[in-house]
């Protein structure tokens, strides 16, 4: 396995909440492959913003049901991931370091090397390989 041959999607769900749908995105997804982000029917043009910045990836439309479970499943079942590739999963409040865009994929290469699957942070997953459902 080479650096190409995986894909990195950049995740998460959102709602409502352009501004932060802006300030996520707009300086570290030209890094990432795709984008894939289970939005929920937004009306202020978050769909609109994360769809012209999707790129490979897919936006997945759906209504809050107050359930993360099926929300979060929707990303991770999406026909995009693919064996092998990597999801970083990012709340909408969250801000992701432009150093650490710009080096997602020798980041996520020697993750694959060593055989790594999975990156927590303070809890959190950061990184996680796509096994296929």
């Amino acid at each position: 396995m080479g650096k190409d041959d995986f894909k990195i999607y950049l995740g998460g769900m959102i709602g409502d909440c352009i501004k932060d749908c802006d300030e996520l995105t707009k300086d570290i997804y030209q890094y990432f492959d795709g984008l894939i982000f289970c939005e929920h029917n937004s009306k202020d043009g978050t769909k609109e913003l994360l769809e012209s910045r999707k790129k490979d990836g897919e936006i997945i439309s759906m209504p809050f049901l107050r359930n993360h479970g099926i929300s979060m499943n929707s990303i991770l079942t999406s026909h995009k991931l693919m064996p092998g590739d990597y999801l970083i999963i990012s709340d909408s409040l969250e801000r992701i370091s432009i150093l650490f865009a710009q080096n997602i994929r020798e980041f996520c290469w020697g993750l694959a090397k060593k055989n790594i699957n999975t990156v927590y942070s303070y809890g959190k997953i950061s990184a996680e390989l796509y096994r296929g459902v």
